[in-house]
């Protein structure tokens, strides 16, 4: 039976998007489900072995740079399969990136992806209410309005919810002309009951962060740019003002981090601890950045989080979060430190060619959108994200490095 190779690619990316909270015992940890799955793409799907071999040389430099000038690994073995795997993932996801943009299908497939994922992602929502007021299931996060706790469907934690619906929010947000054309309304209707069940602080945020992708992509050259941008502002002090105001959670995460890096005040106990860790993931890059320019290693993180303040305050603080740091950008720049900012710029490079050398003419209208889309989770990503390994992530860089991998055969006459 031969492989539907669409189908196949709709199945994996469902996967990242919505599983990737799901974990199975591999190799020297913990890795997503869908890993596995991205693996195995690479038996099916056209790999440009010359790219995988400059992948995979950048990252072994980056590892060796990090054993010599770095604090020592704290688990070598897992670091190394780390660098191993990430690699792997990156090579097989895109190339699948790299079939969908040849056959002209990212756009059926973000709408495959979505589609069904949405609705079976409201369903789970409903049970999860539902055995909650039964005494069948926990959540542990309680709403921000109403008298219940939040679910999360298929996510462990309502960041990750966001994180993982960051490329339809961006959609909706930025083409919702297009999205409606595409989803229809009483898709937008589950989708906003759906968020609704999940508010969180990095919804808020992703929110925000589209608003502001619209306001310079369609206005930047405008002469209504500066008015956008006021706008923009106003409705941005407005949101967190409500949020603020009926909303003690928030109120107090805020209230933390402003005493903290803007008052300079000590941390303590009694402040919030998402609040406390997020600065903890703070401290520990800038304590990176001035130690060790280069990066203390992939997945070793928690080697210098220990010096921050917060980690001070007991074994609590000591152990949370100390190989994650709370943010992507922390974790990064941690980490891989310049050769993450390499990247960084690398990527941007790519990505302002993608108009002309990647897009035809005729087909710009309805993919390249869904190209943006699928581009944003990794800025999202930097605000809650926790794992190399996380959906938004792989979506991100993989899409571009599939865009390299797409030209890549389109001039070797392999498409």
């Amino acid at each position: 039976m031969k492989l539907d190779k669409f189908k196949f690619a709709v199945f994996l990316l469902s996967a990242i998007i919505f599983l990737w909270s799901y974990q199975l015992p591999l190799g020297a940890g913990n890795v997503p489900i869908y890993v596995v799955f991205s693996i195995i793409s690479i038996l099916f799907y056209s790999v440009d072995f010359l790219f995988f071999i400059f992948l995979s040389g950048g990252l072994l430099i980056h590892f060796l740079t990090s054993l010599l000038f770095g604090p020592g690994f704290e688990n070598v073995y897992k670091s190394v399969f780390g660098y191993i795997l990430l690699d792997a993932v990156l090579v097989s996801t895109s190339s699948v990136f790299a079939f969908l943009i040849s056959e002209k299908a990212l756009e059926k497939a973000f709408y495959n992806v979505y589609s069904n994922g949405i609705y079976a992602l409201f369903i789970l929502q409903l049970i999860q209410i539902v055995f909650q007021f039964l005494g069948l299931y926990e959540s542990g996060y309680y709403h921000y309005f109403l008298p219940i706790p939040r679910v999360s469907g298929f996510f462990y934690e309502p960041s990750h919810f966001a994180i993982a619906l960051s490329p339809l929010i961006f959609y909706i947000v930025v083409f919702y002309r297009r999205f409606i054309e595409v989803f229809g309304v009483k898709f937008f209707s589950v989708f906003v009951f759906s968020c609704f069940f999940d508010l969180s602080s990095t919804l808020f945020l992703i929110f925000l962060l589209s608003f502001f992708s619209r306001f310079i992509i369609f206005y930047s050259r405008s002469y209504w740019f500066p008015v956008g941008v006021i706008f923009a502002i106003i409705l941005v002090c407005f949101s967190a003002g409500l949020l603020f105001y009926y909303s003690p959670d928030f109120s107090d995460r805020l209230s933390t981090l402003w005493l903290l890096v803007f008052q300079g005040e000590n941390p303590d106990t009694t402040f919030n601890p998402s609040s406390l860790l997020f600065y903890k993931g703070l401290e520990s890059m800038l304590y990176s950045a001035e130690n060790y320019p280069l990066g203390v290693g992939m997945l070793n993180m928690s080697s210098i989080s220990i010096f921050s303040s917060v980690s001070q305050l007991n074994d609590f603080y000591e152990e949370q979060n100390s190989h994650d740091g709370t943010s992507m950008l922390f974790k990064m720049l941690s980490e891989f430190g310049f050769f993450s900012i390499v990247l960084f710029f690398g990527l941007v490079k790519v990505f302002n060619k993608v108009k002309i050398s990647s897009i035809e003419k005729a087909y710009f209208q309805s993919e390249y959108l869904v190209l943006l889309c699928f581009v944003f989770p990794i800025i999202s990503s930097m605000v809650r994200g926790s794992s190399y390994f996380d959906g938004g992530v792989i979506l991100s860089i993989s899409i571009l490095l599939g865009i390299v991998f797409r030209n890549r055969m389109v001039s070797k006459g392999e498409l």
